[in-house]
């Protein structure tokens, strides 16, 4: 019987894997190049505008707690000023019945919270990690040679800058298909964050 009860644990948890990975696999490998893209241009411009306009951006939505995002973003798109078409994402039977592209319509909106959301703490930390990189002496030495900043920026110090975070990008596949509590509840996605909850 104990070998029956996980067998169907185990069916029943894998059976709501496809359904996390569908809301969090987009926004996963969008987030990784943006936040390098943006952790990288607040490094290369540290302590002027643009580096201003970044760093004052991570820090709002590290303060602001991801689920506060979420129901504002489906108060104003859906609820005040119907710019998505649901608040939530559509179930297999809504595909049937509603259309492909409809379904495929009712993700956008957690597409890009999640992705916005994924973003500042891993671009604050390329941020670091790059700045600190670019004073080191390989960097003059590579100027010296006839390199561009941007050049030994991108041939050196971002290779560099990204090793410490290489084993977390692949971790974090696993979390991909772990799902999240609170962010399948908010948009209604059978996945295996329901199991927890």
């Amino acid at each position: 019987e104990v070998g029956n009860d996980i067998d169907f644990v185990g069916k029943y948890y894998f059976s709501k894997i496809p359904a996390t990975i569908k809301i969090n696999i987009i926004p996963y490998f969008l987030s990784i190049p943006l936040a390098i893209g943006l952790g990288v241009l607040a490094a290369m411009h540290k302590n002027k505008l643009i580096d201003n306009i970044i760093s004052i951006g991570i820090m709002i939505f590290i303060s602001v707690p991801y689920f506060v995002v979420i129901v504002l973003a489906q108060y104003f798109l859906y609820f005040k000023w119907r710019i998505v078409p649901d608040y939530k994402v559509a179930t297999a039977s809504e595909f049937a019945t509603r259309g492909f592209w409809y379904g495929v319509s009712t993700y956008i909106m957690p597409v890009i919270i999640l992705t916005i959301t994924s973003i500042p703490g891993f671009a604050r930390s390329v941020r670091a990690e790059l700045t600190e990189q670019l004073t080191q002496d390989y960097m003059l030495l590579a100027q010296a040679k006839g390199l561009t900043k941007r050049q030994a920026t991108y041939r050196h110090a971002l290779k560099n800058a990204l090793v410490p975070f290489m084993p977390s990008i692949f971790i974090g596949i696993i979390g991909i298909i772990s799902g999240g509590i609170i962010t399948e509840t908010l948009f209604r996605v059978d996945g295996t964050g329901r199991i927890y909850l």
